[in-house]
């Protein structure tokens, strides 16, 4: 397996595009991540998504939950319908919004804190909720991150509201 740590996105000047070089049976393979040099944080994005199809990313206590939910979303457009997908890729973009930082320092206040920038309904929050913790334990279940973070163990979805 190819060391994920040496493995970086790489820019073309003479095609203006930002790449990934993957090394597997013997072979190298380039693969085009985005177009542009502006376009470099849609490069790493992707080339998170990449490397965590092909089975190239450890776990790692300095993971971001940026990194995290790029594997996620891409486990998710293989396991789920795209309507799901689409749904998690709505919320976790937002949230990416809020918070830059590593899994294993995300703490409920940085959940609260984001869901109190929206006037979001009790089930609108509970949604936003479970998809942070589905990314989180998702990760912690598949072996992408050494340990459950200790700031998300007190965070809990609202109750469900009873339809009227």
């Amino acid at each position: 397996m190819q060391n994920p740590h040496k493995v970086k996105p790489w820019f073309r000047d003479h095609d203006g595009w930002w790449y990934v070089t993957l090394k597997g049976g013997g072979r190298r393979k380039q693969v085009k991540l985005a177009r542009g040099r502006e376009n470099e944080p849609e490069a790493y994005r992707r080339f998170y998504e990449v490397m965590a199809a092909a089975g190239h990313i450890e776990p790692s206590p300095e993971m971001t939950f940026n990194e995290l939910a790029a594997q996620f979303l891409a486990y998710s457009r293989e396991q789920h319908k795209p309507v799901t997908t689409n749904w998690y890729v709505r919320l976790l973009d937002d949230f990416d919004q809020h918070y830059q930082g590593r899994v294993k320092d995300l703490k409920k206040s940085h959940v609260d804190t984001w869901l109190r920038k929206h006037t979001w309904s009790v089930s609108s929050r509970r949604q936003a909720i479970t998809a942070i913790k589905r990314v989180v334990n998702w990760g912690y279940e598949e072996g992408h991150l050494p340990e459950y973070p200790v700031g998300l163990r007190k965070l809990k979805r609202p109750k469900m509201q009873e339809r009227v």
